[in-house]
């Protein structure tokens, strides 16, 4: 392993309220899904640590936390993101729908270079309650020449793992300098550090839509 400060790595998701971001970032963390969850009105940080191939990243995972609501989501929030992930809800069409909006907001608070990816959340509830097309979604993604991958934060946490990851070695492999001829030889994590580490000064209140 490198003894070599850890290079930053800021990753974005964002979606409407109620696709369920929290239980993803809470996943990428290692812990449990959290069905009664609840997401805080201030900006908070996830913080983990991968080493790809020999190199280690610290990867500054963020939750929009409650700004989506409102569609306030602020340019510091978004500001040198390397990675941004749209999560839509499978069962919820608008918040599909929408993607276009957050999409042009990223475009416009973002000038630098980025990996983007789709992620369709709740498959567990693929049969039971699916309202967004598949195949929709996916050619969708290839439109935007975007990855997608459809997950459930439930019952498939290491199908997300697997996907922010791939998105990170992507970035890693495009943008920066380092083991541009050895592309995702491996990945592993090797620390996890302070979860939701809050970038306000304060907590204005809470947001029950996870």
């Amino acid at each position: 392993m490198s003894t070599e400060e850890a290079e930053e790595i800021k990753v974005v998701l964002l979606g409407n309220c109620g696709v369920g971001k929290t239980n993803l970032i809470l996943i990428y963390e290692g812990k449990d899904f959290e069905p009664n969850s609840f997401t805080n009105y201030s900006s908070s940080l996830s913080q983990k640590k991968l080493e790809i191939n020999n190199k280690t990243y610290e990867i500054n995972l963020w939750d929009t936390a409650g700004q989506e609501r409102f569609k306030t989501i602020t340019k510091s929030l978004l500001n040198g993101a390397n990675v941004v992930i749209y999560v839509y809800s499978i069962i919820d069409q608008n918040s599909f729908d929408d993607l276009d909006y957050w999409i042009q907001t990223v475009k416009e608070k973002i000038s630098g270079n980025y990996i983007s990816g789709i992620v369709g959340n709740k498959k567990d509830l693929y049969m039971e309650e699916k309202i967004v097309n598949e195949k929709l979604a996916i050619d969708y993604a290839k439109s935007k020449n975007y990855k997608y991958k459809l997950c459930s934060a439930k019952t498939e946490p290491n199908v997300f793992i697997g996907f922010i990851n791939e998105l990170i070695s992507d970035y890693i492999d495009q943008f920066t300098d380092i083991n541009k001829r050895e592309r995702k030889n491996s990945i592993k994590i090797t620390k996890e550090s302070s979860n939701n580490a809050s970038k306000s000064k304060k907590s204005q209140g809470r947001c029950d839509c996870i």
